[in-house]
């Protein structure tokens, strides 16, 4: 598993939730639930969290605490979960 598979869990998680505004959001760790332990290290995550911010598709809230998509960006989102294969776990 690289870091684009985490990043399309990461986005699969929040579009399922519904998190589109700061309204609605989740906390980073909760996202991570769902992966497999060795998976959920902080280097995986924070390494997925920024490349998905330079793409403009995620935001930070709350002091980078929580994370929610940034709503012009669902296309983008959509096509990024979309790309997840059937069983991947």
């Amino acid at each position: 598993m690289n870091i684009e598979d985490i990043e399309r869990h990461i986005v699969r998680k929040l579009l399922s939730r519904k998190c589109y505004s700061a309204n609605k959001y989740m906390n980073i760790r909760n996202v991570m639930k769902g992966l497999p332990k060795h998976l959920r290290d902080d280097t995986y995550r924070d390494q997925a969290i920024k490349n998905l911010r330079k793409q403009l598709v995620v935001v930070l809230y709350k002091k980078g605490d929580c994370i929610y998509l940034n709503r012009e960006m669902l296309g983008k989102a959509k096509e990024i979960a979309s790309e997840w294969p059937e069983t991947k776990f």
